[in-house]
């Protein structure tokens, strides 16, 4: 209630005071696959760096934690910018299904998010700071250790999981299959396990073996690489239902590493309800923190 009281003034004293600043829809092919993708910009002040916020996995930059997140980076007066991922599908708005087919790979989406990372450099930004949700706080561990960078002044990941394990569902046989299919170069779709798809994610081998690299080894290994170069927040929901598989001592092997561990108490995957609020306090902290000059 707070919050929201607090949103409500600033709301009427910009009202009255200057010109209230909008995201505007960003249109722009992509180095990486020549792919125009899509993505929300609010021009921030560019003496401090860039936010480039990222969904979580199947989704869009419309999902309500994300909006959440850039509201919150948007106050702040931060330039934002939320793409979303193309998924191989041209100026994709639209969230995808298990049973839609997939032709994406985990490297098609780190390109991009390096390709985003460019396009918020050529804006004028000294740096980049990274916000993401779910799949894509694996997703940007995965593509700053295929490309480290300079230039990402800080990296916040949120509800920090892994894709990859049998006590997630992963069968097997199906990972035996899809690396005989890609060795003898056969990309016909078929349904996997994988994720939240319970043998219904259709997706050509390439496609689902390529997020099979995301184990839960991976996941810890690239937190602590990437933590010891590059100050690291991991928020978790102190709720959330995903540890009944993975086993909270998750949380004691992410405070192994360099990065700074935040729980929010009675939290869910994607902070909803009240702990929304609480995201939101939570972000503007450690975007203000991360913002100060070194």
């Amino acid at each position: 209630m707070v919050r929201r009281l607090f949103h409500l003034f600033i709301f009427v004293g910009l009202l009255g005071t200057t010109t209230l600043t909008f995201a505007e829809e960003i249109r722009y092919k992509l180095p990486s696959n020549g792919l125009v993708a899509i993505a929300d910009y609010t021009a921030g002040d560019t003496k401090r760096p860039a936010v480039l916020i990222l969904h979580g996995l199947l989704t869009t930059n419309r999902f309500h934690t994300v909006q959440a997140m850039k509201e919150s980076a948007e106050e702040l007066g931060f330039g934002v910018l939320a793409p979303n991922l193309s998924y191989a599908i041209p100026e994709r708005r639209q969230s995808l299904q298990c049973t839609s087919l997939h032709r994406h790979t985990l490297a098609m989406s780190a390109a991009e998010i390096h390709d985003w990372i460019d396009w918020l450099r050529k804006q004028g930004y000294p740096s980049v700071i990274l916000v993401g949700h779910s799949a894509a706080s694996q997703l940007f561990l995965y593509a700053l250790k295929q490309k480290p960078r300079t230039d990402v002044q800080g990296v916040v990941l949120t509800s920090l999981f892994y894709l990859n394990g049998p006590e997630l569902g992963t069968l097997a046989p199906e990972l035996k299959l899809a690396k005989t299919m890609v060795a003898r170069g056969d990309t016909a779709p078929r349904k996997w396990h994988w994720a939240f798809c319970h043998g219904n994610y259709f997706a050509t081998p390439q496609s689902y073996l390529s997020s099979m690299q995301l184990t839960r080894d991976f996941i810890l290994q690239a937190l602590r690489d990437i933590s010891a170069k590059i100050p690291t927040y991991v928020i978790m929901g102190g709720a959330d239902k995903r540890y009944a598989r993975t086993g909270r001592n998750l949380l004691d092997q992410y405070r192994n590493t360099k990065a700074h561990v935040i729980i929010i108490e009675g939290a869910n995957h994607f902070f909803s309800s009240e702990h929304e609020f609480d995201l939101q306090d939570t972000l503007s902290d450690i975007l203000q923190t991360l913002a100060k000059p070194h």
